[in-house]
């Protein structure tokens, strides 16, 4: 009889710990499985900027180890996990702040550019009646020796040369924005509706003949922490802002205020027209800037915003409307 409870009790305790043993085995099978996977918010791109298929979930749970177990298992757990994240998300109220992070991100690279020659003239800003020279460059991404590409459009002998405001094409002049004359800048534009599709231009910029102040150089501009939706406020654009003014020992000016005005037609003082570039609706900076360029004619759409003539002022601006006006 003891050795019929021996044999019981030894098997029972086999199964027990053969019991949990695999369970200890499963743990750590789902914790190495977890390690491989990655949850991405509203990214439409890979490493390599190929576009991934679209979702209309704010977020991605992707597979980090392509061996055949982590397969196996993430095509297991990935709708579990997707569930959790959604009850999560509905839960606490998430689904406008990551819709917001969303635009952002789809926004952030529109323009990018990167300088061949810097120049040392009269530098272009929005407004800026400029004389300036642009080729399209057909299939740039993929060309090897960009350098050399480039040597055929810089040595040109007959070269076609365009005279126009900047703000009237919009994405390339807000890539021009900035240069200076004789400088030479390659500029990149990514068409929002299909990200693959990209742009390049090669610009230089021959002239510019509209005189402005040397301290647009001095100017200051800081983005607050918070998040926007909508297209960059681009030079030929309306937008309606809101306003303050401190005074540099912050010591408060002007508050309050709203303004509505074409981006680049001189209503505002050249502080709020170069520093509202880029912003998005529901967008915040503060703005350090010279006073020179806080000043204010009859035509404009502002009252006085310079505290003094000597020292700089401190602008908080946010952004209302902005509308893209094509």
């Amino acid at each position: 009889m003891e050795e019929f409870i021996f044999k019981l009790l030894k098997k029972f305790v086999v199964k027990k710990f053969a019991f949990k043993l695999l369970w200890i085995i499963a743990v750590i099978t789902l914790f190495i499985i977890a390690l491989s996977l990655s949850v991405s918010y509203f990214t439409n791109k890979d490493d390599a900027g190929m576009v991934k298929e679209e979702t209309d979930k704010g977020y991605e749970i992707n597979n980090l180890n392509d061996g055949i177990i982590q397969t196996i298992a993430f095509s297991l757990l990935k709708p579990i996990l997707e569930a959790r994240i959604d009850y999560y998300i509905e839960k606490h109220g998430l689904l406008d702040y990551l819709q917001k992070i969303k635009k952002q991100k789809e926004f952030k690279d529109l323009v990018n550019f990167y300088d061949i020659s810097y120049g040392n003239g009269k530098k272009a800003l929005c407004g800026s009646k400029v004389s300036l020279q642009v080729y399209k460059l057909l299939n740039y991404d993929n060309i090897v020796n960009k350098e050399q590409y480039l040597q055929k459009f810089m040595n040109l002998n007959v070269n076609p040369t365009f005279e126009r405001k900047i703000g009237e094409e919009k994405e390339l002049d807000l890539g021009i924005i900035g240069m200076k004359e004789g400088g030479e800048r390659v500029i990149l534009i990514v068409d929002n509706a299909e990200i693959s599709d990209k742009k390049s231009y090669y610009v230089k910029l021959l002239s510019v003949k509209t005189d402005s102040p040397s301290s647009v150089d001095n100017l200051m501009v800081f983005d607050d922490a918070n998040y926007t939706s909508g297209m960059p406020v681009m030079c030929g654009d309306e937008v309606e802002v809101n306003y303050s003014v401190r005074k540099h020992n912050g010591e408060l000016f002007t508050d309050n205020q709203f303004a509505r005005f074409k981006v680049g037609d001189g209503k505002v003082p050249l502080a709020i027209e170069l520093g509202v570039l880029k912003m998005q609706e529901g967008g915040k900076r503060t703005i350090i800037s010279p006073p020179d360029l806080l000043t204010t004619t009859d035509d404009m759409v502002v009252g006085n915003i310079r505290p003094d003539e000597k020292n700089v002022a401190i602008i908080n601006l946010s952004v209302i409307q902005s509308n893209n006006l094509n």
